[in-house]
Order: C-alpha cells, then structure tokens, then sequence
C-alpha cells in the first residue's frame, strides 16, 4: 500500500504513526529478518532453527557424495 507522504517529509522508510520511523537501512533490515524469523517460528514451530541446520548439514553431505561421482553417477575409483 503506499500512502502519499508531504514533501518535507525526511524518513523515506515511514511506516505509520504506530511504529517508528526507520532512519537507516540497518533499521529496516534488522526488522525485516525480525519479521522472517517469527514467520518461520510461527510456520515451522519453535524447532525450525534446528530443523534449518539439519537439512543444510544433508544437502553438504550430498554434495561431497556428488564429488565422488562421475557423470553417470558412479562412484569414481
């Protein structure tokens, strides 16, 4: 939604009177990871960190098991 602004308007990342204005880009930035992190709290659970590193440890496993392959998929010897 945009919402015309007055020209004098300083902050150009204002998003309403009920929050703050956001001055810097790592304002906006911190915001924007705190509002994915409680996305994927509330989408996954509590355990979705976890459940994160557990499939980032799977796909680097699968990749060195691919490193060890040739192109067919055979293991190289």
């Amino acid at each position: 939604m945009l919402i015309p602004l007055p020209k004098r308007t300083q902050d150009i990342l204002y998003l309403s009177e009920k929050y703050q204005p956001i001055d810097t880009i790592k304002q906006a930035y911190h915001r924007w990871q705190e509002k994915i992190q409680k996305n994927l709290q509330n989408y996954y659970g509590p355990e979705w960190e976890t459940g994160l590193k557990n499939a980032i440890e799977m796909e680097e496993k699968d990749v060195s098991k691919r490193r060890d392959e040739d192109a067919t998929g055979n293991l190289k010897r």
